[in-house]
């Protein structure tokens, strides 16, 4: 990756599961499924995007893509959502009248966690609202080259749907509540996307 890490801070989103972001492609089975573009999704208040400088050469992935989060809610549970995407370099007319300055915002993978589920699946336990947690978002495989020029972007979010289930922001039994999200980055708080990247012979 390139450009110098960034420096310690936080972002925010309030996360409404009665109103959740919408799913747009990726690994699905009775859905519209494929690397569709995340643009209309990623405009969202409730969705953070993090996204490299253009890519001063091709850069091959190959394996596993984990993201690294550290986060914290103010819900005893809740759920934590990630994309990995292609940002295509956009014409210079396009890039004057969009808010988001790239072209096509491509997905390539993407994952979930139950914030409850962040230390064990058969043994979940609640989170301590305000404090900061490290999650690990598994979101899957791929293969691909990043070509110059483009860039590549993580979205964080907490919610896919259809693809994964709204989750309620309660512990136990509850009615549906928004929850506020804070994510860490930089610093002592390294948020990241863990990427196995190919040599370049």
């Amino acid at each position: 990756m390139e450009g110098a890490p960034p420096a310690a801070g936080e972002l925010t989103y309030e996360y409404n599961p009665k109103n959740p972001v919408p799913t747009r492609g990726g690994g699905n089975l009775l859905l519209p499924a494929g690397p569709m573009d995340q643009r209309e999704v990623e405009n969202r208040n409730d969705v953070l995007t993090f996204t490299t400088p253009p890519l001063v050469g091709p850069l091959e992935v190959v394996g596993r893509v984990i993201v690294r989060l550290y986060a914290s809610s103010s819900a005893q549970d809740t759920m934590f959502t990630a994309k990995l995407c292609d940002i295509y370099p956009g014409a210079a007319a396009e890039v004057q009248q969009r808010s988001i300055q790239e072209g096509r915002s491509m997905l390539l993978c993407d994952g979930a966690l139950r914030a409850a589920c962040r230390e064990s699946f058969s043994k979940p336990s609640p989170l301590e609202p305000g404090r900061m947690y490290e999650f690990v978002v598994d979101l899957g495989s791929t293969a691909i080259v990043f070509n110059r020029g483009h860039r590549i972007r993580v979205d964080i979010s907490s919610s896919n749907y259809p693809r994964f289930a709204v989750h309620p922001n309660v512990w136990g039994a509850g009615a549906p509540r928004a929850a506020r999200q804070t994510v860490y980055y930089g610093g002592d708080h390294p948020s990241a996307v863990m990427l196995r990247v190919v040599p370049r012979k």
